[in-house]
């Protein structure tokens, strides 16, 4: 499948899923939307991270940092630790999949889980986001592996 398919399959999951906690009168705040928005697109397209000559690579290394450095903005503004917990994380698993090979580690459940743990110090609801939408790309890829 390719960047687009992923793009648009992991939105339509972050939509579906925001429309199914407002049947049940839970609404979110719009920074946490738009938040969750950036996180799904990254997370929707993180497995192939690993392919160095996919416009997917270059895709999610703009959102990663442009979210670390917002993280670090916001800890300068709002001395936040957290985010700085979370930026460099984001930034050292850019790093990480350098090393790594194609459809390997990073298309696993296990790689899921572990890439987006990290954002529970943002909020609990971007650990959902970011898993939803990476198991839609393994999904899509048919690449279900724990």
């Amino acid at each position: 499948m390719n960047w687009k398919a992923h793009f648009f399959l992991s939105l339509f999951l972050y939509g579906i899923t925001l429309f199914a906690f407002g049947i049940f009168n839970y609404f979110f705040d719009l920074h946490v939307i738009i938040a969750g928005f950036l996180i799904t697109i990254a997370y929707g397209l993180l497995p192939d991270i690993d392919h160095d000559i996919s416009k997917i690579n270059n895709i999610i290394e703009i959102l990663f940092l442009g979210t670390a450095l917002a993280g670090l903005i916001s800890f300068f503004v709002f001395e936040k630790k957290e985010l700085v917990i979370v930026s460099s994380f984001l930034v050292g698993l850019i790093l990480a999949t350098k090393f790594l090979r194609h459809r390997g580690i990073t298309h696993t459940i296990r790689f899921g889980l572990i890439s987006a743990l990290p954002l529970w110090f943002a909020n609990p609801f971007f650990v959902l986001f970011a898993f939803i939408a990476f198991l839609s790309h393994l999904l899509a890829d048919l690449q279900i592996k724990l």
